[in-house]
């Protein structure tokens, strides 16, 4: 698992925790989140601490869009911005890019038309 997948799976055992119809249930899912926190490089709320500010620095980003420059992206984000943004997270945890050349290398990838260099 990678571990934008561990913190993925956390936040649902934690939000399926309260609804546990048993104790022995919500103790077994517990013990999974501890295991699964074991897994991780940083804390779990240091890492969704982390990933809130990325959120943010790409939101500042995707509010600017510039359709001359990135205009499959632009489009993507008026129609799905939550899809825009993982593809641009995604490109940061896998190839560690920076917002920016996140957002160029999102557009060169999915825009058939984007000259690339």
């Amino acid at each position: 698992m990678t571990q934008e997948e561990i913190l993925d799976r956390i936040s649902e055992l934690r939000e399926v925790i309260p609804h546990a119809t048993t104790r022995a249930e919500a103790e077994e899912l517990q013990d999974e989140i501890l295991e699964l926190e074991d897994q991780l490089e940083v804390p779990y709320e240091e890492a969704q601490a982390k990933i809130e500010e990325l959120k943010s620095l790409i939101k500042i980003e995707l509010d600017m869009c510039d359709a001359s420059s990135t205009p499959w992206l632009c489009d993507l984000k008026e129609a799905n911005y939550s899809k825009a943004e993982k593809l641009i997270i995604e490109k940061i945890a896998n190839e560690g890019h920076s917002v920016n050349t996140a957002i160029i290398e999102v557009e060169r990838t999915y825009n058939l038309d984007y000259p690339n260099d």
